[in-house]
């Protein structure tokens, strides 16, 4: 059967969260990140609600997710800023109004909607930039 735009879709989300059980969900009209989009991503992140820091890093073309004591896990994009991942479930990356991405939401079969924060770009002050 092919799918048109009108047409609900069963995503890989959906298989992930539903242990397998099929979840029909509006179709998402989101284009792959573009490879600099990607890289936008990569960083450090902390989640003050579970005390965790991890990175983001690029390699092969993929996000790839690493914290303390874990294997790292590949995001596999879905569209936009929202990626699945077979050990994090959901992985959305947020941005501020000014488009620069700034945490990440991550949503699992046993916690939904965990936020980590990136935090800001060290500033370069006058006197430093000056070398005083």
């Amino acid at each position: 059967m092919r799918a048109d735009r009108e047409t609900p879709c069963v995503t890989l989300n959906s298989l992930l969260h539903g242990r397998g059980l099929r979840a029909v969900h509006p179709r998402v009209e989101a284009r792959p990140p573009t490879a600099a989009a990607m890289e936008a991503l990569a960083g450090r992140y902390h989640g003050d609600e579970v005390d965790m820091t991890f990175r983001v890093r690029v390699e092969d073309g993929k996000p790839r997710v690493r914290w303390q004591r874990q294997k790292g896990t590949v995001l596999e994009a879905v569209g936009g800023d929202r990626f699945v991942s077979d050990s994090l479930g959901t992985v959305t990356f947020t941005r501020a109004r000014a488009g620069r991405v700034d945490g990440v939401l991550i949503s699992t079969p046993r916690a939904r909607g965990l936020r980590a924060e990136r935090p800001p770009a060290p500033r370069a002050t006058a006197g430093k930039a000056q070398g005083r």
